[in-house]
């Protein structure tokens, strides 16, 4: 099975890309024993006249065009998803503040800026980095 897999990624190859002599021996050899092979060629030749017939010459900027489209959807998708999500986070985090200035207020009876801080009751003579 591995064998007709890679039998048939060189043929594919043979078509769009550039085979080694050993390849093209190998290649050979196959489509000599294996009439699926052959029959994929015969596809692939079809396939490739049919092209051929249509002349179709892709627009210069196809794929800048492309790309540009892709990138578009992306964003505007990304826009979609992350608007609920930050509105969320941005709520959430305000209530969290809120919760913890209530809670402070509770604790100690006001909002001053040393409580907010975390310094009320500190002395120099604690030491920079005192916990009583």
């Amino acid at each position: 099975m591995k064998n007709k897999q890679k039998h048939h990624r060189l043929l594919y190859n043979s078509f769009y890309g550039q085979l080694s002599n050993k390849q093209k021996i190998i290649l050979e050899t196959a489509l000599k024993d294996d009439l699926s092979l052959q029959k994929e060629k015969q596809k692939l030749l079809k396939i490739e006249l049919d092209l051929k017939k249509l002349k179709y010459q892709p627009d210069k900027n196809f794929e800048k065009g492309i790309m540009q489209r892709v990138k578009g959807q992306v964003m505007n998708d990304a826009i979609v998803i992350t608007k609920p999500v930050f509105n969320a986070m941005v709520f959430s985090g305000i209530a969290a503040i809120i919760l913890v200035l209530f809670s402070i207020y509770q604790q100690d009876g006001s909002l001053t800026f040393d409580i907010l801080t975390g310094v009320s009751g500190y002395s120099p003579a604690l030491g920079l980095f005192s916990i009583f």
